[in-house]
């Protein structure tokens, strides 16, 4: 008898930690990305910043049109060639923007790449490989540079406050020539994108220089939860999304409902939503049961897949078991039901607290 209790105990044991690792399986996960997982074709884009005074005195508030006193380039870094010592990456010039207010005119100094029909500038300059460095894989540290025709030249157009024309043509004969040396705008970048690289997966480099893009997967910065219903109040979804962007930007949930995102963010978007439900005449207890149901699929789910997978790895744990002695197929059976109502029972309590919480967030007391 003691010996069946004392087998009994292992065998819930081994399931009971077999179904956490199956259901921690089952929850969003990803690898972070590191130097070593890089590919030949891999690419980042870094945006380089910097911002000048401010020095338009006299001007109202809303007058001025993109008066940003700012210039933002962004370059491409590829990977073009690795093996097990090195990797060499091919950065390109990819786009500049550059805007400055006039110190003594109403008006600013105004250049963007991406519309070459109203700058004067060489295009070649764009997509072309300016510089070539090859890393060393064991310490990141980069040990050969190649560098070609670095000097971006451009003209800016001046373009006085108030409301823009249709095109910059409308403001001729006001231009003043500006260069960039592409390499030093580059040159921290270089040095910290291999060295600087975090554990999340996030290249860190130098003050006013970021990753925005990748052909990989990065860290998400931003997240939401946004619940939506569709007019017959049939379809009732909840979204729960953690996401990366580098600007502000409008992310649409279904069809009904564009959230304005800004790096950073957390949202939840459920107080207008049942706000609404009882404005048109739901109870306290119909929202109630709203909640439930929608808290009760994001917890219950999970479960239900770890029992799901289990299952189906049954015969195979039956042989393992059997490896250490382990053949009395009812105890096992009767192990694995009651592991799976242990998680379920842990999984109710605190379906209970979250449920009753999360009313409360929305702005109601239970």
């Amino acid at each position: 008898m003691i010996h069946l209790i004392f087998t009994g105990m292992k065998t819930t044991t081994l399931l009971l930690l077999l179904l956490f690792l199956v259901n921690s399986g089952s929850a969003e996960t990803s690898v972070p990305y590191t130097p070593d997982s890089l590919k030949k074709g891999d690419w980042v884009e870094i945006e380089s910043v910097h911002y000048y005074p401010y020095v338009a005195p006299g001007i109202e508030e809303k007058v001025p049109w993109r008066a940003e006193n700012i210039r933002r380039v962004i370059f491409k870094a590829t990977v073009t060639d690795l093996n097990e010592r090195t990797l060499t990456l091919d950065y390109t010039f990819k786009s500049l923007y550059d805007c400055r207010n006039d110190t003594g005119k109403p008006g600013f100094y105004y250049f963007d790449s991406r519309y070459q029909q109203d700058f004067t500038f060489d295009h070649e300059m764009v997509g072309k490989r300016f510089l070539r460095v090859t890393y060393d894989r064991e310490s990141r540290k980069a040990h050969t540079l190649d560098r070609q025709e670095t000097t971006f030249s451009y003209s800016k157009n001046y373009v006085p406050f108030g409301v823009r024309q249709a095109g910059l043509s409308a403001y001729p004969g006001t231009t003043i020539q500006d260069s960039l040396p592409l390499d030093k705008q580059l040159a921290p970048a270089v040095q910290d994108i291999l060295t600087g690289w975090q554990e999340d997966g996030m290249p860190r480099l130098a003050q006013n220089m970021r990753v925005i893009d990748a052909s990989f997967s990065l860290p998400p910065n931003t997240e939401f939860t946004c619940s939506y219903v569709n007019f017959d109040l049939s379809d009732d979804s909840t979204v729960h999304k953690k996401i990366f962007i580098a600007y502000p930007t409008e992310h649409k949930v279904g069809e009904r409902v564009t959230l304005l995102l800004t790096p950073g963010d957390s949202i939840t978007q459920d107080k207008e939503r049942f706000a609404i439900m009882e404005k048109v005449g739901m109870s306290n207890a119909e929202v109630k049961a709203s909640i439930r149901s929608q808290v009760r699929t994001v917890f219950f789910l999970p479960l239900v897949t770890a029992a799901c997978h289990l299952a189906a790895a049954y015969p195979m744990l039956k042989k393992l078991l059997a490896l250490v002695a382990l053949y009395n197929g009812t105890l096992f059976a009767w192990c694995l039901a009651g592991t799976v109502l242990v998680f379920g029972l842990i999984y109710l309590a605190v379906f209970a607290v979250t449920s009753r919480s999360y009313y409360k967030i929305v702005g109601n007391q239970v």
